[in-house]
């Protein structure tokens, strides 16, 4: 059984990568066709001689869409793992070598093990995509085709966000590689929320002993409604060179990528929850679902096993079909089910849900193989 296991399991593995690799490769060739003149102009611009040649191409599009495999992985594993399953099966029993097995008294249960073991093996290394690899290519992930030339995302604006003191800051752009904002803007606010003075700088640098952005020419202008004893104390400008925060480069990375939260790793969601720039509940449906959302994978790989595990020759292509309309709907309901907040449920319920409904269907189906 060792030997039949591995060849199984090799056999399933195999066709995993091939046709993954063959979803990848016509994502990418559409895209670069789509998008041939931005690949085009990044070539011209990375050339010493400002000429764009087929080698630059094709270091653009490699340097713009390989990071994009691990994020494909991401998405795609569950559904690409069903595809293999089918693809092997659909060989065994062309070539008849299930019912070689069943003669020789392997029940076709058993034959699916190392099948099932595969889609584990697969839902491991998803884990480890989500919370490793992708996290670390957050910032390449995040780009635009307008932004080919670059490493990382183009400079940022930062939107009125919150600090521990309850003042907004605000700036045109915010360089995350060398920390900077420019356009630096801080709304002072008493407790009540009303405005006591505004503190601005073309240029603020954030100075990780200090714990304050160390601004250039800046200063601090009190409104004429401030009446606070500190603010009575200031003229109506005054310099000002730096300004304690609880917003660090690291908090407004945070800040930014929380409708990007699925790029981060569970720690990093929980920070996000720590410097309250994203909700408690929501981070616990991010961090459950995605734990969730691989268990999932492999119950509809499980569930869809007896598509493909047949006693008798029956129609390959139809039971190709019967396959992809179960397990499309079943993965993509359960990943909207994990991801959109139900009404009246909370996130840890809203997350177990499918999967409450995937385990008796996957048993339930397992055992109805005939063998």
């Amino acid at each position: 059984m060792r030997i039949l296991d591995r060849t199984i399991l090799l056999r399933f593995l195999g066709n995993f990568a091939v046709i993954f690799l063959l979803l990848f490769v016509f994502a990418v060739s559409v895209d670069t066709i789509v998008q041939a003149q931005k690949f085009v102009e990044a070539a011209r611009t990375a050339s010493p001689d400002g000429q764009a040649s087929l080698l630059g191409i094709i270091r653009a599009v490699a340097d713009f869409h390989g990071p994009r495999i691990f994020q494909m992985y991401q998405y795609l594993a569950g559904l690409v793992a069903v595809g293999a399953m089918g693809f092997t099966l659909a060989q065994l029993h062309r070539n008849r070598e299930l019912v070689a097995m069943m003669a020789a008294g392997i029940s076709l249960p058993r034959v699916a093990l190392p099948i099932i073991l595969g889609g584990a093996l697969l839902g491991s290394i998803q884990a480890f995509d989500n919370e490793v690899i992708v996290p670390r290519l957050a910032a390449r992930l995040l780009r635009e085709h307008t932004e080919l030339a670059k490493k990382g995302p183009k400079q940022l604006p930062v939107q009125l966000v919150a600090d521990d003191r309850g003042a907004l800051l605000h700036a045109e752009a915010f360089d995350r590689s060398s920390a900077t904002m420019r356009g630096f803007v801080a709304l002072e606010r008493n407790a009540s929320g009303t405005l006591q003075s505004r503190v601005q700088a073309p240029s603020a640098t954030w100075d990780e002993g200090r714990q304050a952005w160390i601004l250039k020419d800046g200063r601090r202008v009190v409104t004429a409604d401030a009446r606070d004893e500190r603010a009575q104390q200031l003229t109506s400008s005054t310099p000002v060179a730096e300004f304690p925060s609880s917003l660090s480069p690291g908090a407004l990375v945070m800040r930014q990528n929380r409708m990007f939260a699925h790029m981060l790793s569970s720690r990093q969601i929980l920070s996000m929850v720590e410097d309250g720039s994203l909700p408690a509940a929501d981070a616990r449906r991010f961090v459950i679902g995605r734990w969730g959302a691989i268990l999932a994978n492999l119950l509809v790989l499980v569930a869809s096993l007896p598509y493909f595990l047949l006693r008798e020759p029956a129609n390959l292509l139809a039971q190709s079909v019967r396959c992809a309309a179960f397990a499309v709907p079943m993965s993509l309901g359960a990943m909207v089910a994990m991801s959109v907040p139900l009404s009246g449920l909370g996130p840890t319920a809203g997350v177990l849900i499918p999967i409450a409904i995937l385990i008796p269907l996957a048993v339930w189906r397992l055992s109805g193989v005939r063998t």
